[in-house]
């Protein structure tokens, strides 16, 4: 059983490296997820290990066989591949390694965010187990205010400001706080 574990982890390790490769060449909504350089790592305990270098300067994905050559960002370990394999087939595969995790039977490395951050770039090569979005609108939708809707008279309508007031200096120390606000000024901004 063990040896079958191990050739499903890597089939589905390799098939998921080729398929955030094509992602990365077709799809700009997938290469905009890409900014920086990240290399996770998924391996067993009983020998399976691939891992994904993510380059943020070309916005390329690069997969293969084997432990990073760097130390890698993120590197989960499975206690066994077909734990590991059943795990990363599910459609709720974050919450059960997240589960894993508590039970001792998946350890990590690194930052754990990046588990996110990488179930949502699978999801975009391979939609098993994604919701689709539902492109009707919403029921009694508000298009524009109503005057004769039952809450009407408890929904406040102020002028649109443009800008801030001058009397209210808390307000102008927040807004030049902001790294967006920041960062159009040519400050440079470290956003983690």
């Amino acid at each position: 059983m063990t040896a079958v574990g191990r050739v499903l982890l890597r089939v589905l390790l390799s098939a998921l490296g080729l398929l955030l490769f094509v992602g990365s060449r077709v799809s700009r909504r997938f290469r905009a997820q890409i900014t920086r350089d990240v290399v996770i790592e998924v391996t067993s305990e009983d020998g399976v290990a691939h891992h994904y270098a993510f380059t943020g300067l070309t916005r390329s994905v690069r997969s293969g066989r084997g432990r990073a050559p760097a130390p890698a960002d993120l590197a989960v370990t499975f206690d066994t591949a077909m734990l590991g394999f059943r795990t990363l087939i599910r459609t709720d595969a974050v919450g059960t390694v997240i589960g894993l995790m508590h039970q001792r039977r998946v350890t990590y490395t690194g930052n754990a965010v990046y588990v996110l951050w990488f179930w949502g770039l699978t999801r975009m090569v391979l939609p098993y187990g994604r919701e689709r979005r539902d492109r009707t609108p919403l029921p009694g939708a508000l298009l524009a205010p109503d005057p004769a809707s039952k809450v009407a008279d408890r929904i406040t309508r102020e002028p649109v400001a443009s800008t801030l007031d001058a009397a209210w200096p808390e307000a102008h120390v927040a807004q030049r706080a902001l790294p967006l606000v920041r960062g159009s000024s040519g400050e440079d901004v470290t956003m983690w």
